[in-house]
Formats: C-alpha cells, sequence, structure tokens
C-alpha cells in the first residue's frame, strides 16, 4: 500500500478532567455530590475538635457539640453556643473557615458553569457506516443530524483514515484525509466539509482508485479505522462545539443503503425522524474487491452484510 500523506486531525477530541465530569453530571448527582463533601468536611473537622480537650466553654465537647461547631464554623453562621477557648481550638476554626470559603467558591464556580456551559453535543452521528453503491461506485456513506431545537450553523467536517502498514519490520501509522460530499452535491476538492446550516446529512466518500481507502490490490487493507471530526456553532450559547466519531471494523456494513429518515406530515412539511437515523437496508454491492475490517486490517473473512 502506498504510504499516506502525514496529516495531523484538525480537531481535536474534548479533554477529560475533573471539572468536565463533573459539569456534564446531572444536576441531580451534582448536589448530591456536594452535599456527601461539605458533610464528610463537617465530620472531620467535628472529629478535630474533639480531639482537642479542656479547649472549649464547656466541660465536655461530645460529637454532637462537635459537629454542631464544625456546621455553624463552616457556613459562617457562628452561633457562639460553643466555642473554642485555647490557640489550638482557634487556629482549627480558622482553617475549617478558610477550607469553607474554597469548597464554596469551587461549587459557585462549577453551578454557574453548568448553568451557562455549552453543550458538549449538538449533533447525532449514526452508529453505523456503510459501503453503498452509487451508480456502480463505492461510497463510504455514514450519517449526520442535529439533535438541538435551535440553529446549529457553520459545520465543518473533516474525516481521516488511520492507516497502518510495515516497513523495515516495525508498524507505521498515519493520517489520511478522506474528502466528503453530501448525497446530491458535487464531490469537493478539499477534504473539509463545509455545511452552512446542519440538519440532516448523509455524507459520502467515493472510495475510487485514488482513495485512501484502496491499496495497490483495490482493497482495503490497511485502514484501522475511520475518525470523523466535526465542529459546529452554536448559535444559543454562541459558541463552538467540537465533536468525534469513530468507525472501526465493527460498525461498518458492506452492501447496504440507509433508509430514508425525513417524512412529509399531513401539511405537507418535512418530519425528521431522528429515531431512523441508524436504519438500512441491504443491497447487493458490485464491486466485490470490497471487503471487512478485520482486526486492524481490511480481510475478507467475518463480514457483516456481506455474502
Amino acid at each position: 500500500m502506498a504510504k499516506a500523506k502525514s496529516l495531523q486531525p484538525k480537531y481535536i477530541g474534548i479533554s477529560v478532567s475533573v471539572v468536565e465530569r463533573l459539569l456534564q453530571l446531572h444536576w441531580g448527582w451534582l448536589l448530591v455530590i456536594g452535599l456527601i463533601e461539605i458533610s464528610a468536611a463537617n465530620i472531620v473537622f467535628a472529629l478535630l475538635f474533639i480531639s482537642l480537650e479542656e479547649c472549649y466553654n464547656i466541660e465536655e465537647l461530645t460529637f454532637k457539640e462537635a459537629f454542631a461547631l464544625s456546621v455553624h464554623t463552616f457556613t459562617t453562621v457562628g452561633f457562639g453556643s460553643v466555642y473554642p477557648t485555647c490557640m489550638y481550638g482557634n487556629v482549627l476554626v480558622a482553617v475549617e473557615n478558610y477550607t469553607s470559603m474554597l469548597v464554596t467558591a469551587f461549587y459557585v464556580g462549577l453551578i454557574t458553569g453548568k448553568i451557562l456551559a455549552c453543550p458538549t453535543k449538538v449533533a447525532d452521528f449514526s452508529e453505523v457506516a456503510l459501503i453503498t453503491d452509487i451508480d456502480g461506485v463505492p461510497h463510504f456513506a455514514m450519517r449526520l443530524v442535529k439533535n438541538a431545537k435551535h440553529s446549529i450553523l457553520d459545520a465543518k467536517i473533516r474525516a481521516v483514515a488511520v492507516v497502518v502498514w510495515t516497513e523495515n519490520e516495525s508498524i507505521r501509522k498515519d493520517f489520511a484525509p478522506l474528502t466528503l460530499r453530501i448525497l446530491g452535491g458535487a464531490q469537493p476538492s478539499t477534504s473539509d466539509l463545509s455545511i452552512p446550516e446542519l440538519t440532516t446529512e448523509e455524507l459520502l466518500h467515493e472510495i475510487d482508485h485514488d482513495s485512501p481507502l484502496r491499496s495497490k490490490r483495490g482493497q482495503l487493507d490497511g485502514v484501522k479505522c475511520i475518525k470523523i471530526y466535526a465542529s459546529f456553532f452554536d448559535t444559543a450559547h454562541n459558541q463552538e462545539v467540537r465533536q468525534v466519531q469513530t468507525y472501526d471494523a465493527n460498525d461498518i456494513i458492506y452492501g447496504a443503503r440507509f433508509k430514508d429518515m425525513v417524512e412529509i406530515d399531513s401539511c405537507g412539511k418535512p418530519l425528521v425522524r431522528n429515531t431512523q437515523l441508524n436504519e438500512y437496508a441491504e443491497e447487493s454491492l458490485r464491486d466485490r474487491s470490497l471487503v471487512k475490517v478485520v482486526g486492524g486490517s481490511f480481510s475478507a473473512s467475518a463480514s457483516r452484510g456481506l455474502p
């Protein structure tokens, strides 16, 4: 297989951090986690208060009184029913007060960020990709549909084939760009596909003899997977959203065509059935040289949809 031109993906996946994981949680779970952390902090400081003997305005500090002191300190209420009278007790109160300010600031920022955060997903990719026949030419096909009620503008799509081959007894990997077009549209001259306003689109890559999906033998035998990098402009949040979709061996179906997911209602208006995003019908594939990806390289065995 000819060496594919090295190309780093233009769009990167969303980085994963603790804050981003918390922002992705449901509101209920976020509040429960906050309650657990604050309760745990109060219990820890209550135990520390109990460890200081003869340091309070009462003779014996029970756990109930120590926990109340911790809660009053953490929330800065300060009723004064129980208070420390020694230096170490006052230092511990100051430490808890400082800790409460940090925790409060963190959760206020987290809640504010969750309210104002732009969604990390504004479009749905089909879970499967198809090798479909269009006018006797095989095409790699996948679907993309918006899942937001507001407008999604300026969609930029890039498809990249992760190509592997052996050179000097070592395994090499590269990224080969795939030209995309919308079903019914002209073949683009570049690997970046722009869609002014996203609705429901079927994206195609023509697997001709110049396609990176073919080797010199005419087989798809050097492709590890196909990655789709997409960016969208979310008009509701006035922000850019990036998504990545990966299609590997088990996601590609040979000899099939997507079913129509747009219907006309009784008023003559188009109605998009998002539940039909992954529905397809099997059909014959004229080009029999195309075979299934198995074990990281394309092989004729274990083909799904290919008799």
